[in-house]
């Protein structure tokens, strides 16, 4: 008999992995951070022309777009789900029985 596989369990494996990679990779871009601030004036935010963009504030939209973006596909998935339950009850009714 196959072995049920806990996916909780290697989910939060998965997210560790992920959550250590980002520490990472943080740890590295401050290092970088650090040493390129001492070698130029500190400037803020990127200007280019008349306009200029706040590097957090263009971070936190991404994401909320991101998130938006993903909320759809998530409506969208289960609407697929819920267009096929003709077919999968059908399905039911039709599959033999084992005794």
């Amino acid at each position: 008999m196959p072995k049920d596989i806990d996916i909780t369990e290697t989910q939060e494996a998965f997210l560790g992995f992920v959550r250590q990679s980002q520490e990472q990779v943080v740890a590295a871009v401050q290092n970088w951070a650090e040493t390129v601030s001492r070698l130029t004036p500190e400037t803020g935010a990127v200007q280019t022309g008349d306009w200029y963009v706040d590097p957090a504030e263009a971070v936190d939209r991404s994401f909320d777009f991101v998130e938006q973006v993903l909320a759809s596909q998530r409506r969208f998935a289960h609407e697929v789900l819920s267009a096929t339950e003709p077919v999968v009850k059908a399905a039911e009714r039709n599959a033999p029985t084992s005794r």
